[in-house]
């Protein structure tokens, strides 16, 4: 019969080699862990710009702009004259004063951007069909208007029309009148209460 193989009752469990070479590893003493510095200083980085991005969206101000149609067409009192009318949503006439900043896009194939500056709107608020009759001949292109609107009118001066020769009456566009400004949070948890 062959001797067992593997070990038997009242064998070591290891060999004495085995543990010599680990009684001596203890004599060494334990690795050396360093903890590398740009852990550190790659926190502090982040930290930092999570900060910033939190001040410049709680402090920096966006621009609040109201967006209507726009139409191009001469001015009241005759001549060469243009004037652009602007179709605002209603809700937007407690914002719109004369003086604001306008930026009409006009055109679909050949960009126009006209700067303008904002008349003092009408005094009423007009339905879709009186508004289309107020503006005459000139509504051709405007698309149908779903609710009542505010009308204001921003001319156009002649220099800018000596630089776009193509502005003609009938030409409609996307107007967007600068009504104010408020932080980005803010404008934020606008949007997330509608």
């Amino acid at each position: 019969m062959s001797e067992p193989v593997g070990p038997q009752r009242g064998d070591p469990l290891f060999r004495q080699e085995a543990i010599e070479e680990y009684l001596r590893g203890r004599e060494h003493g334990v690795p050396l862990r360093v903890s590398p510095l740009w852990k550190h200083w790659a926190f502090g980085t982040l930290v930092l710009t999570f900060a910033g991005a939190l001040a410049f969206a709680a402090l920096a101000p966006i621009g609040v702009d109201v967006r209507g149609e726009a139409v191009v067409r001469r001015a009241a009192g005759g001549g060469r004259s243009l004037e652009v009318v602007l179709l605002l949503p209603v809700e937007s006439r407690s914002t719109l004063r004369a003086g604001q900043r306008v930026v009409v896009d006009m055109g679909e194939s050949s960009r126009v951007r006209l700067a303008l500056t904002l008349g003092e709107p009408l005094a009423e608020n007009l339905g879709p069909e009186r508004a289309r009759a107020w503006l005459g001949g000139a509504a051709g292109d405007v698309p149908a208007l779903p609710s009542p609107v505010v009308l204001a009118v921003a001319a156009v001066p002649e220099s800018l029309r000596a630089a776009e020769p193509r502005l003609a009456p009938g030409w409609t566009g996307v107007a967007y009148v600068r009504v104010g400004k408020r932080t980005l949070l803010s404008q934020l948890a606008l949007q997330a209460a509608k």
